[in-house]
């Protein structure tokens, strides 16, 4: 019987999901790599959320951190993200930052990409989103 409770999943979260953020309960019981970049990406804000938007001739790198997860956390995140209809959930490759400054390149990996360039939303070409919960 498969054990839907099994970290076997790499994501990569760059918002509310991150530890210390409004949604990083979520995350209970996910395995944590370590922190990562998504290369060629964009990162815009509004009040309730930030989007990630896939850019390969203007994109940078976004801060992330990457997790191995069950599917029972994927079913759940699916649902907070609105996968399929809001966000999109796409396997990319990630850069996986280690203590000595080494990086390594991880494939397989998935993150919730907003479809298009949102409406109203601000750039932070910063790529790094913070609204740590106090």
């Amino acid at each position: 019987m498969k054990d839907r409770n099994e970290n076997k999943h790499l994501l990569a979260v760059y918002g509310i999901l991150k530890r210390g953020e409004s949604g990083g309960r979520l995350m209970d019981g996910a395995k944590f790599i370590g922190e990562c970049y998504i290369p060629f990406a964009r990162l815009y804000e509004a009040p309730t959320a930030p989007w990630l938007v896939l850019d390969n001739e203007k994109g940078y790198d976004v801060k992330a951190e990457l997790y191995k997860v069950s599917d029972n956390i994927m079913d759940i995140l699916d649902r907070v993200e609105g996968h399929p209809y809001l966000y999109e959930r796409k396997k990319l490759s990630v850069m996986l930052l280690e203590d000595e400054g080494i990086v390594w390149g991880i494939d397989d990996v998935f993150v919730y990409v907003f479809p298009h360039t949102p409406a109203g939303g601000v750039e932070n070409t910063s790529g790094n989103f913070t609204r740590q919960e106090k």
